[in-house]
């Protein structure tokens, strides 16, 4: 799954949460208004907020990080240049593939 669309879908899940909780006098029987009410609701509540701003900033954070300059990768490339290929002359297989040809 794309990372985005699941910081997406969390967004959303924590927003709706939000919303049901500051809303719930209106919507939740009375005889259930007695578990969400004191120190309880706000440490949700903050722990909630705190969510929504954690995805908010792993949807939208990508795109204000973004260069349109060089990379670190390219920028390695030019100063540096290609690394050197290291060769062993135990791995090389293609002396063993030219001698079995001759045969």
């Amino acid at each position: 799954m794309n990372p985005r669309v699941l910081n997406m879908g969390m967004l959303i899940l924590w927003v709706v949460i939000s919303i049901g909780l500051l809303t719930r006098a209106w919507w939740m029987p009375a005889q259930y208004q007695h578990r969400f009410q004191g120190e309880r609701i706000v440490m949700v509540m903050g722990v909630v907020i705190m969510l929504i701003i954690w995805n908010l900033i792993k949807v939208f954070g990508n795109r204000i990080g973004k260069t349109k300059g060089k990379t670190a990768h390219q920028e390695f490339r030019e100063k540096y240049g290609k690394p050197k290929e290291i060769e062993n002359p135990e791995f090389n297989f293609t002396e063993d593939q030219n001698k079995s040809e001759a045969k």
